[in-house]
């Protein structure tokens, strides 16, 4: 459930953050396209006629001038008109007032127009733009009728800033993923989980980071002939190609299984995206449009390849990131049961050691214990003998008991453990009966039993001094059942949060993941773990079925 609801959170937590920069990529256009309202044509005779704009579909005459005027109202302070002119002479007025003139003819064999901005007049807010317009040169009179811009300092640099984010945000992002992917393919190599395939999805996302700040900024930045084979050499091909090569090298049913899961998310979010612009009419929600006309009308638009080749490497990175974390916390969580298992291995042995060895010491004892007790008898001194035999069952007693069960893991958990509870003056009783042959895996007996009696003994030693110390072990095999219940003395202060007791650890943490493991073995085997605390007894039980369905496979 708390996984869940933390994949909701990062969901969400994606969302609003992507929604944010979006903000900041809205390119609209930094000029307002304006049509002339009137429109004169005055031949070399000087009559004049009015001109239709919409209907025109040829080319300017050479003889006589046009007139155009446009009223133009709400002008804002910093605004000022725009014009693009080319193989013509213009005179252009505000208010009847001649405020530029000029003449435009290119050079021999090139096609250049010049961009002229006027600034309003300073606190107009209404302004009749007139501009007279001879064509000189119909080869090379480019646009005609001459377009008409408006524009100001602050949408130019809004439209600045939005074209730099729009290449930038997602090459910082691409950029993140390549450093990231490098240092995931390092870490491999250090713990000795090399994966070759890594290196091509990083190339895939440094090739795309690559040719993003060519197009976007290489002009300004690099030299031409760089600049120039960055954005015509095929370079945008590396990454989808690197991307296949590595879907073919990855077939591992885990890792498709997080791009999957991934991909949808992707999507889910993309589509909200573009449903809020759509809402408000949005730079997204307008460039989607035009991808899609385009691939309707020309059948390909090589932007959307672009894009979707970025998608799939964040997919893949993303996914490549969760696999390889989590294959990471594998190799150490069997590192961890390795070391877990050969500490008990030890254990066990040196508990056994030490039994073996006072049980020798006993049988040589007996011997000249048996003699004494028949030299008493012969000399009639029945009280002496009563005594020697009291004597003599309080050896017995004490003697350590070497066999709980007859399967070995069970046995020597219980064995280290009575060990650990003898060393800390701890009395631990121990009622085992089950099969030389279980059902269930000895890393998840050890996991489950190892936890719940580790716990037990640090409770049982923090018993308070009036208090008596034990614990109190159960382990039964009923039929397709293997019921375990272990109850322990605990700390009068000792509390049961959230079914748990509140551990006096210094090491919380690795508290607190030894109870959810415990928690995770008992769901595994379709079981609950019951964690009780009454009169200053801390309970644990739990019934594993011994035909169970392993629901993390």
């Amino acid at each position: 459930m708390k996984k869940n609801i933390c994949l909701t959170i990062f969901v969400l937590i994606c969302a609003i953050t992507f929604l944010f920069l979006h903000l900041f990529t809205e390119m609209d256009s930094p000029n307002i396209f304006l049509e002339w309202q009137s429109a004169e044509y005055t031949d070399k005779d000087g009559n004049t006629s009015e001109f239709d704009i919409q209907n025109f579909s040829g080319m300017p005459q050479t003889e006589g001038y046009y007139t155009f005027s446009y009223p133009m109202e709400n002008i804002q302070m910093g605004d000022f008109a725009a014009f693009n002119l080319a193989g013509c002479s213009a005179e252009i007025y505000f208010d009847d007032k001649l405020v530029y003139s000029c003449v435009c003819v290119p050079q021999s064999e090139s096609i250049n127009m010049n961009n002229i901005e006027l600034p309003f007049p300073y606190g107009a807010v209404s302004c009749n733009i007139k501009m007279i317009f001879r064509c000189l040169d119909v080869q090379s009179v480019g646009i005609f009728p001459p377009m008409l811009k408006v524009s100001s300092e602050f949408i130019r640099n809004r439209f600045t800033v939005a074209s730099t984010n729009y290449f930038t945000i997602p090459t910082g992002i691409l950029a993140f993923i390549f450093i990231i992917l490098c240092g995931l393919f390092l870490l491999g190599v250090v713990m000795g989980k090399t994966d070759i395939s890594l290196i091509f999805i990083a190339i895939a996302a440094g090739s795309l980071t690559v040719y993003n700040m060519a197009l976007g900024s290489g002009y300004y930045f690099l030299p031409e002939w760089l600049h120039h084979l960055f954005i015509n050499s095929g370079l945008k091909y590396i990454a989808p190609i690197s991307i296949a090569i590595y879907f073919i090298l990855n077939r591992q049913k885990k890792l498709f299984k997080y791009y999957i899961y991934i991909s949808i998310v992707l999507v889910a979010v993309f589509g909200a995206v573009y449903f809020i612009s759509a809402l408000n009419h949005g730079g997204m929600f307008k460039m989607v449009n035009g991808i899609i006309d385009s691939l309707l009308s020309a059948g390909a638009y090589m932007s959307i390849i672009h894009w979707l080749t970025f998608l799939i490497i964040a997919a893949f990175a993303i996914a490549a990131l969760l696999y390889h974390i989590f294959s990471f916390i594998g190799i150490e969580a069997e590192a961890n049961m390795l070391k877990m298992q050969n500490s008990i291995a030890k254990k066990s042995y040196d508990t056994i050691l030490r039994s073996f060895r006072q049980t020798s010491g006993l049988r040589h004892r007996w011997k000249s214990d048996i003699i004494a007790l028949y030299l008493l008898y012969k000399q009639n001194k029945t009280a002496e003998i009563g005594e020697y035999l009291d004597k003599l069952l309080g050896n017995t007693v004490n003697m350590p008991r070497v066999e709980y069960s007859n399967n070995y893991t069970v046995n020597s958990i219980v064995q280290y453990t009575v060990a650990e509870a003898a060393a800390s003056d701890v009395k631990l009783t121990a009622d085992v009966s089950v099969s030389e042959k279980l059902n269930i895996p000895d890393e998840d007996l050890c996991i489950l039993l190892v936890n719940m009696l580790d716990n037990a003994i640090e409770a049982a030693k923090d018993t308070d001094a009036n208090r008596e110390k034990f614990i109190e072990l159960r382990i039964k095999q009923e039929k397709l059942f293997l019921s375990i219940k272990c109850s322990n003395s605990c700390p009068s202060r000792s509390k049961n949060t959230n079914g748990f007791m509140g551990t006096t650890k210094r090491d919380k943490l690795n508290h607190g993941f030894g109870l959810r493991q415990m928690e995770g073995i008992a769901k595994k085997y379709n079981s609950i773990l019951d964690i009780t605390t009454e009169g200053g007894i801390f309970t644990v039980q739990t019934t594993l079925s011994l035909l169970h369905t392993d629901k993390s496979s």
